[in-house]
């Protein structure tokens, strides 16, 4: 029976966010959240995220206008020294004064970034980064947190399959940190199997705190803890490492596209693109070395053409199609 597994720290908004070469969060932006993901965007606070990831600040915000205008709102996700490049994520708890809900909005309340898209809406989103390996056995990263009272944050990451159109809960892995680690540290986490089925993404969370405050967690969340995680890798059952890019991480556009088509990456490096025909040649390979790169298909015949992303070991980043027509 199809389920899909929501953290309970994204319960509140209908659910709250490739091989060898280890991805750094090096690329950042910043941006004001859009209310309700309309086209006027919330004055303050300014938010910033690593691309193509996810904040529950950005969420926060855009509830929070519609319910409490004047309210208090601090952003939960940033930019820090990282561990192998210049920068890394890092989640904190900060003060919120928008929501009537304590813990998620009013209060201390703890952040969440996540390779799952946060949208400020009811629907249900599910998504993740698709899968290069065969059935990994562990998630490796590297992190550093700051625990305040008694609290405590956790990194958590899901395989899915949807080889069937529905999230299907393959293995997860999870891991609490209860007191203060203050140098990079690497950690490793193997994930529990509880199908036969062979997972086609992963989905991961990382929280500086749980909102919720009940009979089992009594512990009001504390301004000012924090979790930081920089080259987060899927290990496979041989060894073989799989960086754990966010979910697109190129952008492939016009589609459909008559003479050239424009690919976007989060950023540059060694990276090259392959285009597949309807009977599976190999047609065309261009070099990705700039994060913007037009390509000319004019040559192609008109039709339906499958793409990779390699990266610069020829690992598999990212599979789609496109049509030229």
């Amino acid at each position: 029976m199809k389920k899909i597994y929501i953290l309970l720290l994204t319960i509140f908004c209908s659910t709250f966010s490739y091989a060898q070469l280890i991805h750094e969060f090096e690329q950042f932006h910043t941006y004001k959240a859009k209310i309700f993901g309309l086209g006027f965007e919330s004055p303050t606070p300014i938010l910033e995220n690593a691309n193509g990831w996810y904040g529950s600040d950005s969420l926060i915000v855009a509830f929070g206008r519609i319910v409490k205008f004047t309210g208090t709102y601090n952003k939960q996700v940033f930019k820090v020294a990282g561990h192998s490049g210049a920068n890394a994520i890092e989640v904190r708890t900060t003060f919120q004064d928008s929501l009537p809900i304590p813990g998620i909005g009013n209060g201390p309340t703890p952040g969440v970034a996540s390779n799952l898209p946060i949208f400020p809406d009811t629907t249900i989103q599910i998504n993740g980064t698709p899968l290069t390996i065969v059935s990994p056995v562990s998630i490796v990263f590297w992190y550093k947190t700051n625990i305040l009272g008694n609290d405590s944050t956790f990194v958590n990451a899901t395989l899915i399959d949807d080889s069937d159109g529905a999230d299907s809960i393959v293995a997860d892995a999870f891991v609490t940190f209860g007191a203060t680690v203050g140098a990079w540290t690497r950690v490793e986490i193997p994930f529990t199997y509880t199908s036969t089925l062979l997972p086609t993404k992963v989905q991961i969370q990382i929280a500086s705190g749980n909102p919720f405050v009940d009979s089992t967690n009594p512990n009001v969340p504390d301004i000012g803890t924090s979790i930081a995680v920089d080259d987060i890798s899927i290990i496979g059952p041989l060894g073989t490492q799989q960086v754990v890019y966010a979910s697109g991480f190129a952008k492939v556009y016009p589609n459909p596209a008559s003479n050239f088509i424009t690919v976007k990456t989060l950023e540059a490096g060694q990276y090259s693109m392959q285009m597949y025909d309807a009977l599976g040649n190999l047609v065309l390979i261009n070099l990705l070395q700039n994060t913007s790169t037009n390509i000319n298909i004019n040559k192609l015949p008109i039709g339906t053409y499958a793409y990779k992303i390699l990266d610069a070991k020829g690992s598999i980043i990212q599979t789609n199609k496109f049509v030229k027509q």
